[in-house]
């Protein structure tokens, strides 16, 4: 599959890379649709926050599921849903307190696209999938009918709700 990958400030490539696989029960793989940029990506893009080359990009955005393990309860392969930056379980003693970027089942910190400063690669969303590994606390199926903008790299994290039950995802800027 394509990855896109930082090379150094300013420049990225796209690189081939293996596809990832479901290997667990809880997990899900994600095609994305859209991609969030926020301010950590516009510091590394400009070199304000230098950080190693060679890792996936892209920390959170609408996608459609493809594929779910045998346990997976709360999406189906179909659903068009956010899915959120940290990586974390939904079970341990942080998560069921909100403290999601602190989960123990991983990393401090643990996210997708900034694999230096997470100390887990957990993919990125400007990539053909994504792995979500603990797919029923990680995806809100809420952007089922969330109806992505003209660009595919349009931020979508913020979908709005329309009169007869539509929705719309809004565009916020980057770099």
């Amino acid at each position: 599959m394509k990855q896109l990958t930082y090379e150094e400030a300013g420049r990225y490539a796209w690189r081939e890379v293996p596809d990832p696989t479901i290997s667990a029960p809880v997990q899900a793989l994600v095609r994305p649709l859209m991609v969030a940029c926020c301010d950590l990506d516009v510091a590394v893009c400009h070199g304000r926050l230098p950080l190693p080359p060679g890792y996936a990009v892209g920390h959170e955005g609408l996608a459609e599921v493809v594929a779910v393990g045998d346990d997976v309860s709360t999406v189906r392969v179909g659903d068009r849903v956010v899915v959120p930056f940290q990586i974390s379980c939904g079970n341990c003693r942080e998560c069921r307190r909100g403290l999601t970027g602190s989960c123990s089942a991983g990393p401090l910190m643990a996210m997708y696209g900034m694999a230096p400063i997470a100390g887990l690669d957990g993919g990125g969303f400007m990539s053909d999938l994504v792995l979500v590994p603990y797919a029923d606390a990680n995806v809100d199926s809420g952007a089922r009918r969330c109806r992505p903008g003209f660009h595919r790299l349009a931020v979508g994290q913020h979908p709005r709700r329309l009169a007869g039950g539509g929705a719309v995802c809004r565009r916020i800027g980057g770099p």
